[in-house]
């Protein structure tokens, strides 16, 4: 039976449809140079027009590597190609682009292409690009940097020594109580006055009594927040209240207890993206009618906002990044704030007066993830490239480069025939270590390359495989965790400077990672998989898995006050409150 004309012609576009996208397909797995010059004269040596009217570099590249894949297409199939294309492709089979471009000036009669010389400026400026990520600069701090500095150093000691007081009154009680000794007595033998040994008698039956109740979360409250998917989340040490950001441009504060809106915040121009309780809100002396600041946020507008209690307008606007922000944190002491950016930076700013006290380089992709530490000395931030930095916000150094470290396994051969997990020896802290002292705006070799250099067989890799989204610092100080679009949440050791847990179990990019702030016993991770997990802070084990949203669930935080309910907002729009029945 024969065909008719229509179905002739319907066949013939169909051919030519699988032939066009056999050639795109051919043509995008070949390397092409990126030069606009270079890809004129490869234009011009195949017999193509160099430029179309309104045709840019990026539509200009992709005619060629089209033209070049639909003749090797051809070729494939015995068809005869001119000499200069089957000159160009002869060189694009060797995978090195200058050779291609060398060929194509030779088959187009140009001037002959000095490809020694094109190869050696390329690596010429590829070194001089390393160069400038690894080099050592110093800014030099105005005087309000310093007064804040002096502050921070100040405030970040007297918080250091309580926490270290407060670690050995933890371990001297359990060493005494293992003996049979009663608490009365081994308060008294430790601290006449009882006041650091206080709230170490029932830490252990509370931590317990959180890893218990986590697998049999419910949700107890659920509100409709909006008519615009919810972004960033906060809940307020006090335990009375709750702020929300999102798509619509204005961050709303919710009673906790009742799940009721209080306040919609307005004055941004683009969504708001995080927001975050002062420190000392709802705690003495903390007056939330005295117009004191109360809440910050970071909006996809390129500024910060900063609140007052009970008014819906901002008190200052902090402007200055030249990207959208990511993220806002609250310095421990309440005079300061962090905010990160995808201008690839990340600023210190004076509350009080909304100026840009510090603007801290050092990254070279967006940044996203910001945690300050619970003593306020030190700060994290991590990057779309996958990489974290910890900086010393006394000084304004990296002090580490956040970086798991690797033993490479070499062939008698000499080539590499796999890489081993994170090395828990001493040569791979020392490693690690050996990247933990760059000034602001230095680069450690070794994140993303091999750090011991000439075939030492230990090499490091960044924090994540993709961006960083979300990091959190562990109450006691001495832990960092770090979660990924990889869907990966890790814990790193601050004083060893090596991983001490991998977490997986997420299908997706994990918005939010929390530990548990009154216990510090348990970590949570938000995913965009719709779901909620729970592990174990120490050993990192599963604790349970909580799911009610409609999709994606954008961020989660704990209630501070006892760690025993949870948080949750998603793209669905709604707020939840997660609890266990008893504690309800």
């Amino acid at each position: 039976m024969e065909l008719g004309d229509a179905s002739l012609q319907a066949q013939e576009q169909h051919a030519k449809m699988l032939e066009r996208v056999a050639a795109e397909q051919r043509g995008r797995s070949m390397v092409v140079p990126t030069d606009p010059n270079e890809v004129q004269i490869m234009l011009r040596a195949i017999g193509e027009p160099v430029c179309f009217f309104g045709e840019g570099p990026g539509a200009r590249r992709q005619r060629l590597q089209t033209k070049l894949g639909s003749a090797t297409v051809a070729r494939d199939r015995g068809e005869q190609i001119p000499d200069a294309v089957a000159e160009v492709l002869g060189a694009a089979a060797s995978g090195d682009g200058y050779a291609m471009v060398a060929a194509a000036q030779a088959a187009s009669g140009s001037s002959k292409f000095d490809m020694a010389a094109a190869r050696q400026a390329a690596e010429e400026t590829a070194a001089l690009a390393e160069r400038r990520k690894r080099e050592l600069f110093y800014v030099k701090a105005d005087e309000a940097l310093q007064e804040a500095r002096v502050a921070i150093a100040a405030d970040s000691l007297a918080r250091a020594k309580q926490r270290v007081l407060q670690e050995a009154a933890r371990i001297h009680a359990l060493e005494r109580f293992a003996a049979g000794e009663e608490a009365s007595a081994a308060a008294e033998s430790f601290d006449t006055d009882g006041g650091i040994f206080a709230s170490v008698v029932d830490e252990a039956a509370r931590a317990s009594c959180v890893l218990a109740t986590l697998p049999r979360l419910r949700p107890v409250l659920s509100e409709n927040a909006g008519d615009r998917p919810l972004q960033g989340i906060d809940w307020s040490r006090c335990g009375r209240a709750l702020v929300v950001g999102g798509f619509g441009a204005v961050a709303q504060v919710w009673d906790a207890r009742k799940l009721r809106r209080r306040a919609t915040l307005r004055g941004h121009e683009d969504r708001v993206v995080d927001a975050q309780f002062h420190p000392q809100f709802g705690a003495p002396p903390f007056d939330p009618a005295s117009g004191r600041a109360a809440i910050a946020t970071a909006s996809a507008d390129c500024t910060a906002g900063i609140w007052a209690a009970g008014q819906e307008t901002p008190l200052a606007r902090l402007r200055g990044h030249s990207g959208r922000l990511a993220a806002v944190r609250w310095h421990p002491l309440g005079a300061h704030l962090l905010t990160s950016s995808h201008d690839e930076t990340v600023r210190l700013w004076d509350a009080g007066t909304g100026r840009c006290l510090q603007v801290q380089e050092g990254h070279h992709r967006q940044v996203h993830g910001l945690a300050v530490h619970p003593d306020g000395g030190l700060f994290a931030s991590g990057d779309f490239a996958g990489g974290v930095r910890l900086w010393d916000l006394r000084s304004g150094q990296c002090v580490w480069v956040v970086a798991e470290v690797r033993r490479r396994t070499v062939s008698v051969l000499g080539g590499t025939v796999g890489a081993s997990s994170s090395t828990s020896d001493g040569a791979g802290v020392a490693t690690a270590a050996s990247i933990s002292s760059f000034p602001s705006g230095a680069s450690a070799g070794g994140a993303g390359g091999p750090t011991g250099g000439g075939g030492g067989g230990i090499e490091s890799v960044p924090a994540h495989a993709t961006q960083v989204t979300s990091l959190d610092f562990h109450p006691d100080g001495r832990r960092l965790a770090s979660a990924g679009a990889d869907g990966a949440v890790k814990v790193w050791d601050l004083r060893a400077c090596k991983k001490l847990l991998d977490l997986a179990g997420h299908s997706s990019v994990v918005t939010s990672v929390q530990f548990a702030p009154r216990t510090g016993s348990a970590l949570l991770s938000s995913s965009m998989d719709g779901s909620v997990r729970f592990w174990g802070s120490d050993r990192g084990e599963p604790l349970g898995r909580v799911v009610g949203h409609d999709g994606r669930i954008m961020g989660a935080t704990w209630r501070g006050t006892d760690d025993a309910r949870v948080a949750t907002i998603g793209y669905d729009r709604t707020l939840k409150v997660w609890a266990h029945d008893m504690d309800f």
